[in-house]
């Protein structure tokens, strides 16, 4: 009003003489002072088009069009009317507020600057001078604008506290509180002083003030939706959770759609620890302001905190169809993908991003991390080189430190972890790899102070369990030894398969086991608020497969099916349900996949599937879809395992070697590549073939399990057990590796250390006919008095496998030990029908029938056992048969 006013002096001057005009000017003003502005622009158009040089009458047409916002038609009438009248400080200030309505501060700033030429005292210029300048952080200009205003302009309580923020902005704080102070005593009630000072106080971060002020602006207007947010925020940021928390609840009651309310009260439940009710509010946020980029940042750093590495996947992707430009989000999408295993869909994030910024720490961890995985000399490169560019980057050098460790370079790999103990003493997963680190540069007494620091941190942990029973019994220590490996059979399976690798959150100190519970509880939670969203649906199905609840894992996929999921999630979902070998339900993931623009390894995968769902056939007919262009390596050596489940052997060895000579890069056919071989008798091919897959997946676990295997079949047992060493030393909850050790030194007549590889694999979750087999055999050798655990280790082999002849056979010598020859006779004979030709089960029953008395039986037995032994002196023999068995039963089992 105080422009308008100036204004209506000035048309005064113009008025003498012109009544009629004068006439028109005050309707025009009365009719824009009532908000009839389109009347206002009619009569103020017409009087123009008679009188065309009259400054007030255009001048005013430019207020009227700048009220209704029409600033490209209003801008050539103020410029016509300061032409006409370039000493007016009215029609100058309404200029610079024009400007100042459309964003253009530099011309407002100018437009100003002409009003203090004529008027120094002009009280809107100054204001707006000194808001323009305390914007641009320059607080001593802004106080020389203030000083300018009249004694009773400055009185103004807005003025005022435009003041304090100036000065506080100059570090003059006390005499800004002192102002604000007074201004808080105001007597009138104003809540929008009230709202404004909470504001200021707010930004000086001084939030239980703010808290105080928003509240009696609230006092004064509880319906204003403004206030009642503000004061949610600032109690949030007070840390007074309990009032956000009611005055957001408010709020959202008030207007159950208002995305600002519903995403602050989600920050106030991350505040308090909620995780699982602030991701259905930040969710539920995100639905209602799709278009808002920072509800999806905040969503995705939250899903990142709390270890859903999909979520925030997903999160970032939606973020960056917003901003595309933001390359710390594009970064974070790609470490977020690599910290739940696609590293595939990481690389190219990360890679980009370290090459932007080589300068940057963080981009060359992520990068160097995720490259880890399957690369870890290339990922080292990188981690040396954030460690080089951030010294004190503690999550790289604990990094380093296990990447160092998976490479068996021990001494390395205690100097970082050192420096992340004295940093981090309560790191479990860092304490467990310096006391793994000592133990395998045989420094027993500095692993077990550190082993058993991990375990006071983290005491149900297997892993830490596991290293501290090597260590104990390196030691020497059996009783505590044997107690510790108690605690680990009954301590709960990994809820995910502790050998995968790209495992990556494990890298950075999480403690496992609690991650997963947090992950499992936001998922639940997110699915209940989400129940639409094809990607929480695959979530939650790979969840109940990793739990073994696989009717509701594949329903759960079949209803993300139904949810008509893109390209992105179909192939998440077909990913996981390969890896559980859920190939019927992936075939329909994959065969939508194939019907937009699928890969080559979309289209193998159809075909892998195909093949475990409807048989060779079907998958025959299938990969001859396959274009030429993409017949790769991979192409002809999953061809070949088709033609040999067809038996057609020949075309099958054609298929085999012409995939040999294109590289193939797939680990899985690799793995079948190899026990074809083994399977035809063409062990040193398996072994070459081995040596090449390994190069080529270094981190593949069942790939070097069965290097280690092939080598032992091989005759090379030291390369195998030094193998075998790397596996346990890298994958150390692995009971897979203890088991097949456990073989190869029982073969190697090893008993008493083959004895504790098999304790330890069962423990570890090993629990198989054949680990309880063996068990078995040789607790009798070691420890032969222990007749309680022979018979308990032996009747599990039995339960497990009723039909196994070696387990019958060992059953039928324990019970012929326990003098119950009668027993043993009936153990024995089963044996034998199971397996004919197994020669140790018919010298059992010859000595059986002895003690039985039963002398012609017994001479029968005789007679088959010398026969067996002469056609086959070796057929007792385990050292590779063994082996061999427990390979081509994966390959049946693929």
């Amino acid at each position: 009003m105080l422009a308008l006013c100036l204004y209506l002096g000035l048309a005064a001057t113009f008025a003498v003489g012109q009544s009629s005009s004068s006439d028109v000017y005050a309707e025009a003003t009365s009719a824009f002072q009532h908000g009839q502005l389109d009347q206002a622009e009619q009569e103020l158009r017409a009087a123009i088009s008679v009188t065309p040089d009259r400054p007030d009458l255009l001048g005013l047409l430019g207020l009227v069009l700048d009220a209704k916002k029409e600033y490209k038609q209003a801008e050539p009438f103020h410029q016509r009317a300061l032409q006409l009248a370039p000493r007016s400080a009215g029609l100058w200030n309404n200029f610079g507020n024009h400007f100042v309505a459309t964003g253009d501060y530099i011309r407002a700033r100018s437009a100003f600057l002409h009003v203090l030429a004529v008027e120094p005292s002009h009280g809107n210029a100054n204001v707006q001078l000194a808001t323009i300048t305390f914007s641009e952080k320059q607080p001593a200009e802004s106080l020389h604008y203030l000083s300018n205003l009249k004694a009773l302009d400055q009185k103004d309580p807005a003025v005022q506290l435009l003041r304090a923020r100036c000065l506080h902005m100059a570090g003059k704080t006390d005499a800004a509180m002192s102002i604000v102070d007074k201004l808080q005593q105001d007597p009138s009630g104003n809540e929008r002083l009230a709202f404004s000072l909470g504001l200021a106080l707010a930004e000086w971060k001084d939030y239980a003030k703010a808290e105080d002020a928003f509240s009696r602006a609230l006092e004064a207007d509880p319906s204003n939706l403004e206030i009642l947010h503000n004061l949610g925020l600032a109690a949030l940021h007070a840390d007074h959770l309990d009032r956000a928390q009611r005055v957001f609840e408010i709020a959202v009651q008030q207007n159950p759609n208002d995305a600002d309310s519903i995403f602050d009260l989600g920050r106030v439940f991350v505040a308090k620890g909620d995780t699982e009710t602030a991701l259905v509010m930040l969710s539920r946020a995100h639905r209602l302001a799709p278009e808002r980029a920072d509800i999806l940042a905040y969503l995705a750093e939250r899903y990142e905190d709390d270890g859903f590495f999909s979520g925030a996947a997903a999160a970032y992707e939606e973020y960056l169809k917003l901003k595309p430009d933001d390359p710390t989000a594009r970064r974070e999408r790609g470490f977020s993908y690599c910290r739940f295993g696609r590293t595939k869909s990481a690389l190219p994030d990360l890679e980009w991003y370290a090459k932007q910024h080589p300068r940057d720490a963080i981009g060359q961890f992520e990068l160097g991390t995720c490259e880890a995985v399957d690369d870890a000399t290339l990922g080292l490169q990188r981690l040396n080189q954030a460690l080089i560019l951030k010294p004190d980057f503690i999550m790289a050098r604990q990094v380093r430190g296990l990447v160092l460790s998976g490479q068996g370079r021990w001494s390395e790999a205690l100097l970082d972890l050192k420096i992340v103990v004295d940093r981090q003493p309560k790191n479990s997963l860092a304490l467990l790899q310096l006391g793994r680190s000592y133990l395998e540069l045989g420094k027993t007494s500095e692993a077990l102070e550190f082993l058993q620091r991990a375990q006071s941190v983290a005491p149900e942990d297997r892993a830490v369990l596991t290293q501290l029973h090597r260590a104990l019994r390196a030691a020497g220590q059996n009783d505590e030894a044997a107690a510790v490996l108690a605690k680990l059979k009954t301590a709960a399976p990994e809820p995910r398969d502790s050998k995968a690798s790209a495992h990556v959150y494990d890298y950075l100190g999480l403690d496992p086991a609690e991650q997963q519970e947090r992950f499992r509880h936001n998922l639940t939670n997110a699915v209940a608020a989400n129940p639409s969203d094809p990607q929480l649906k695959i979530e939650m199905g790979t969840l109940l497969l990793d739990d073994g609840k696989t009717e509701e894992a594949l329903q759960s996929f079949r209803d993300a099916l139904a949810l008509s999921p893109n390209t992105r999630v179909l192939r998440e979902g077909a990913t996981a349900l390969l890896d559980h070998k859920q190939y019927a339900v992936a075939h329909d993931f994959l065969a939508l996949i194939v019907a937009e623009n699928p890969s080559v390894d979309d289209r193998l995968d159809l075909v892998l599937a195909t093949f475990h769902s409807s048989g060779p056939e079907p998958s025959l007919a299938e990969i001859e879809k396959v274009p030429a262009a993409d017949r790769n390596g991979d192409f002809y050596l999953l061809k070949a395992q088709i033609l040999d489940a067809l038996g057609r052997a020949e075309d099958s060895a054609q298929a085999l070697n012409a995939g040999f000579q294109k590289d193939p890069k797939r680990a899985d056919l690799y793995l079948w590549a190899s026990l074809f071989l083994l399977k035809h008798g063409r062990d040193q091919e398996a072994v070459k073939l081995l040596a090449q897959a390994t190069s080529i997946a270094p981190n593949d676990p069942d790939l070097l399990l069965t290097q280690a295997l092939v080598l032992e079949i091989a005759r090379d047992t030291d390369r195998a057990d030094q193998l075998l060493r790397s596996i346990q030393s890298q994958w150390p909850e692995w009971g897979r590796s203890y088991l097949i050790r456990g073989i190869i030194q029982a073969t190697h007549r090893k008993p008493a250390e083959a004895l504790q590889s098999f304790r330890t694999a069962i423990a570890l979750g090993e629990r198989t006919a054949s680990a309880y087999y063996y068990l078995a055999d040789l607790t009798r050798t070691v420890t032969p008095k222990d007749r309680e655990a022979i018979r308990q280790a032996i009747a599990e082999s039995l339960q497990l496998a009723p039909n196994d002849a070696l387990s019958h056979a060992l059953a039928g010598k324990i019970t012929l030990e326990e003098q119950d020859p009668a027993g043993a006779v009936k153990q024995l004979k089963e044996a034998i029908r199971l397996r004919p030709d197994l020669a140790e089960a018919h010298y059992s029953l010859m000595t059986a029938y002895r003690k039985l008395g039963e002398m012609e039986e017994a001479k029968k037995e005789e007679a088959i056992f010398l026969q067996i032994r002469e056609q086959n002196p070796d057929s007792d023999n385990n050292s590779t048969g063994e082996i061999r068995r427990i390979l081509l039963a994966e390959d049946a089992s693929q």
